[in-house]
């Protein structure tokens, strides 16, 4: 009997021909993580901090998890248009179709080595 040709079917077929790469943009959130720096006159952004919750104890024997705090500028986000005058009128990102955020010719610039030679502010 053949197999049953789906959506995700194709997309594994394609991942292991090497037809599709995906590129993982995500970083983890650490303390180093960097922060909107505002001018003095507008409330500071906080970092990225965390507290644990439970970690496998009487608070939670069989899971660890987390309470997690920080500003909505830490790090980066992809609806940080919005969040600026000009974009007020705009829907955010919850409105735009997933299907228009995939499958789109991306370039990969790396500068990662550069990364670890010079640190600025954002």
């Amino acid at each position: 009997m053949a197999a049953k040709v789906t959506v995700l079917s194709l997309l594994v077929e394609e991942l292991n021909s090497g037809r599709v790469k995906v590129v993982d943009l995500t970083q983890p959130l650490d303390k180093d993580t960097p922060v909107i720096d505002l001018p003095p006159m507008f409330a500071p952004s906080p970092g990225f901090s965390m507290q644990t919750i439970s970690k496998y104890d009487d608070k939670g024997p069989a899971w660890y998890w987390n309470t997690i705090h920080l500003g909505e500028h830490t790090g980066t986000h992809f609806d940080a248009p919005i969040h600026w005058i000009t974009a007020r009128t705009t829907r955010t990102t919850h409105w735009i179709p997933f299907s228009t955020q995939t499958g789109r010719p991306a370039c990969v610039i790396d500068v990662s080595k550069k990364s670890l030679s010079t640190r600025t502010s954002c």
